[in-house]
């Protein structure tokens, strides 16, 4: 359309097309909307692929993960014995028990 407009088109919206005139600038505009293009898809596939995380891990010198709870999963994770399965753990549930009855009595008291 920039380039080469149709003649029903130009007709229809009443433009006149001179072939030779501005054609540097409609040259421009192509290439000016190619290269976004290009652009916005490279970052695209840059932040989709993962690398750019890395790139800021490598950045701010981190190592590792900093929360607690991650840090556990991972040495779950890696631990091959964990959970016990075959040791069952009979004493846990009356604990729990105690210790939620103590705590909602505490709290009513209040």
């Amino acid at each position: 359309m920039v380039l080469s407009p149709w003649s029903w088109l130009m007709d229809f919206m009443g433009l006149y097309y001179d072939t030779n005139k501005h054609m540097m600038f409609r040259i421009t505009l192509l290439l000016m909307v190619t290269i976004h293009m290009v652009i916005s898809y490279s970052i695209e596939l840059l932040i989709n692929s993962g690398s750019l995380k890395k790139c800021f891990q490598c950045v701010t010198c981190k190592q590792g993960p900093k929360n607690k709870y991650k840090l556990v999963l991972r040495d779950m994770e890696a631990d091959s014995t964990w959970p016990p399965m075959s040791t069952p753990l009979y004493g846990l549930a009356g604990q729990l028990s105690v210790w939620s009855s103590k705590r909602s009595f505490s709290s009513s008291e209040e």
